[in-house]
C-alpha cells in the first residue's frame, strides 16, 4: 500500500512539472488564433470600402493654384481616397517654420487623358468642391475607371441619343453595355474555350497521327471548324464595336468610346442607398467571378481561387491516406 501511494505521487508530481508547458502552449495557440482573426480584420476594413460606390466630387482651385490634372485648368473631378497632415514651410514676419496642412490624395481616373490616376491637392488651395448630378463613373477594359460628362449614345444601328435632358439616355447606355457584355462573353467562349479545344486536338494528332491519311484527314475537318468558329468570332465583334458613346472629361478632352470597352457605369452622385448596396454586392461578385484585366490590377480573382482550391483539394488527396496509416500505425503499432 505505501508503494502504490509513492507511485501516485511521483505521477501528480511529473504531471503538474508539465501543467506550465501545456498553458504556455494555449496561451500560444490563442494568440495565433487572435493574430489571424485581426489581420482578417484589417484585410476586411481596408478591403470592403473599395467595393462601396463613393461620390465624385468636382473639386475648383483657387486663382494661380497650379491644377496636379494636366489640362485641367482651375478644376478637376475624382473621388476622395485619403486625407493626411504633411509638414510645409511657410513665410512669417520672423523667418520660415514648417506647419502642419492638410493634403487630399483624389482617385481621378481617366489615366488614358492625363497619365495619372491620383492627384494631391492641399485643401487649402481648394476654393470649392461641388456634387454634380451629371457626372459618370464608367469602368472600362482598358485605363481603368472614367469620370466623365456624356454627350451622347450612338447605337449599333446608327441611332443617337443625347445625353442632355434625356431620361432615356441611361437606359439607352445600359441596354447597349448589356449587349456588349453578353456578346464579350460569346466570344470568349469560342476563342477560349471552341476554338482552343480545337488547337489542342490538331497538335495531339499532329504529334501520334504521324502524318497518315486518317490523321490528315481529321485535322482538316479540324482546321475547317476552326476557320467557321473564327469567322463567326470576328461578326460578333464587329457587331460588339457599332455602338459607341462621346463624353466630355473634366479637363475639357472630348472623347468617343467603343461600347465594347465598357463593362459598367453608375452616376456616382444620383445613387440612393439601395442602388449603392446593389453596385457594393455586383462588384463583389465581379471581384470573385470574373477573370483578370490589365496585368491583375483590374478585373476579378476567379483563376487565383479556382487555382488554390485545386491545389488544396490535390494536397488533401495526398496526404490524407498517409496521414490515417500513421495515425493507425501510432494508435495500434507503436510503443509508447
Amino acid at each position: 500500500m505505501h508503494a502504490t501511494h509513492k507511485d501516485d505521487s511521483l505521477t501528480r508530481t511529473h504531471a503538474a512539472a508539465g501543467e506550465p508547458f501545456v498553458w504556455l502552449t494555449a496561451m500560444g495557440l490563442t494568440i495565433g488564433l487572435l493574430m489571424v482573426v485581426g489581420l482578417l480584420g484589417i484585410i476586411v476594413a481596408n478591403g470592403i470600402p473599395v467595393f462601396w460606390p463613393k461620390k465624385v466630387y468636382e473639386v475648383t482651385l483657387k486663382a494661380g493654384i497650379n491644377n496636379p490634372v494636366p489640362g485641367g485648368g482651375e478644376s478637376f473631378a475624382g473621388e476622395i481616397v485619403q486625407t493626411r497632415t504633411k509638414r510645409v514651410p511657410i513665410l512669417t514676419k520672423t523667418g520660415e517654420v514648417e506647419a502642419d496642412q492638410k493634403e487630399v490624395q483624389y482617385f481621378v481616373g481617366n489615366k488614358d487623358i492625363y497619365g495619372l490616376n491620383f492627384a494631391f491637392v492641399s485643401r487649402v488651395d481648394i476654393e470649392k468642391r461641388d456634387l454634380p448630378k451629371d457626372i459618370y463613373a464608367i469602368e472600362r477594359m482598358e485605363y481603368g475607371d472614367a469620370f466623365v460628362f456624356p454627350l451622347d449614345l450612338t447605337l449599333a444601328d446608327g441611332t443617337k441619343i443625347e445625353a442632355a435632358g434625356n431620361n432615356e439616355f441611361s437606359s439607352g447606355l445600359a441596354k447597349a453595355v448589356k449587349i456588349s457584355n453578353s456578346l464579350r462573353d460569346e466570344i470568349r467562349q469560342i476563342e477560349k474555350i471552341q476554338i482552343g479545344r480545337i488547337n489542342s486536338q490538331i497538335n495531339e494528332l499532329k504529334v501520334k497521327g504521324g502524318g497518315s491519311p486518317e490523321s490528315v484527314e481529321q485535322i482538316a475537318k479540324l482546321e475547317a471548324q476552326y476557320e467557321e468558329l473564327a469567322t463567326k468570332a470576328r461578326t460578333l465583334r464587329q457587331e460588339q464595336q457599332g455602338a459607341k458613346i462621346t463624353f466630355r472629361a473634366p479637363n475639357g478632352t472630348i472623347k468617343t468610346q467603343p461600347i465594347s470597352e465598357v463593362v459598367g457605369f453608375y452616376q456616382p452622385n444620383n445613387l440612393g442607398l439601395f442602388q449603392k448596396t446593389g453596385i457594393f454586392l455586383h462588384n463583389i461578385w465581379g471581384f470573385l467571378s470574373g477573370q483578370p484585366r490589365e496585368a491583375n490590377t483590374e478585373g476579378g480573382i476567379f483563376p487565383a481561387i479556382f487555382g488554390t482550391f485545386v491545389m488544396t483539394l490535390l494536397m488533401s488527396i495526398a496526404v490524407v491516406p498517409f496521414g490515417v496509416l500513421a495515425a493507425i500505425y501510432m494508435r495500434e503499432y507503436a510503443k509508447q
